[in-house]
């Protein structure tokens, strides 16, 4: 995932995100989201999900990226059912 940065409507809250495969795996398996504004409740402004693929694991990396995808959905309300509907995955 590329880097990503957010900064609040309060000048104090910055946050920022990378994720990187490390020296051992061939591929980056983590995911992280950096959600803000129409994504999150309203009792909120920001929230930050990390998600560790299990490195070496089967599907690891298809687990963190659904997991970073179904966040908004469920802080929203929707069912596992409806957060796959509306990213388009078939559920497992």
């Amino acid at each position: 995932m590329a880097n990503q940065m957010f900064q609040g409507a309060d000048p104090e809250l910055e946050i920022a995100g990378g994720t990187d495969r490390g020296l051992v795996r061939p591929i980056n398996e983590d995911s992280y989201v950096i959600l803000q504004e129409s994504t999150v409740p309203s009792w909120c402004s920001a929230v930050v999900g990390i998600f560790d693929g299990v490195g070496g694991l089967a599907n690891g990396q298809e687990a963190s990226s659904r997991a970073a995808r179904y966040l908004p959905e469920l802080l929203l309300g929707r069912s596992y059912a409806q957060a796959c509907a509306r990213t388009q995955d078939r559920p497992w």
